[in-house]
């Protein structure tokens, strides 16, 4: 299983499609990387992690837990704090 886990996350913003069907897994322990051109979406992949934003459709999985749903509702809002 993985650590973290996107599955067919959607982002969109009134008309305009921000993230379109992105799924990946981290296992704990690795170094991911987002790279693409400008306006591709990975600031709002992060910020749909980081619970900043909340997903049009797909879901969020962090071990066990769901941290984003959008078929169930479920979203647990900004998981970052500072030490």
């Amino acid at each position: 299983m993985a650590d973290l886990g996107l599955d067919r996350i959607r982002k969109t913003f009134d008309a305009t499609v921000a993230v379109d069907s992105i799924s990946l897994e981290a296992p704990q322990g690795c170094f991911l990387a987002l790279l693409g051109p400008s306006g591709c979406g990975k600031t709002t992949i992060l910020r749909l992690i980081a619970g900043f934003e909340t997903a049009t459709a797909g879901r969020i999985v962090h071990g066990d837990t769901t941290w984003s749903d959008a078929d169930t509702g479920i979203h647990l809002p900004c998981r970052i704090s500072r030490k």
